[in-house]
């Protein structure tokens, strides 16, 4: 098991992750940078605007679960399973 110093810099790490990943769907999603996207072009008969968006909101989705997937394995064990480990780097001479 963790100590209380580790535990606890993972969890702040997890959280900010969570605090910057909407900053930049705001970002993303503001008028003037939105408004980049705002032209008359079509990709396959579907407007860019559209794509852009459905794309920077798929984006975020995709994010959210991965934090929250960690968040809720930290919050039931207090551990981060190995697998999921942010820091842990897998080595083929490494084991699991």
């Amino acid at each position: 098991m963790k100590d209380r110093a580790e535990q606890f810099f993972t969890s702040r790490r997890v959280r900010d992750r969570a605090a910057i990943l909407t900053l930049i769907g705001m970002l993303l999603l503001v008028s003037p940078i939105a408004g980049v996207f705002q032209i008359d072009a079509k990709i396959g008969g579907i407007p860019v605007t559209l794509i852009y968006l459905f794309a920077v909101w798929a984006l975020l989705i995709i994010g959210t679960a991965l934090l929250s997937r960690q968040m809720t394995d930290e919050a039931t064990t207090g551990e981060i399973p190995p697998d999921r480990h942010p820091d842990r780097r897998r080595d083929a001479d490494t084991p699991p």
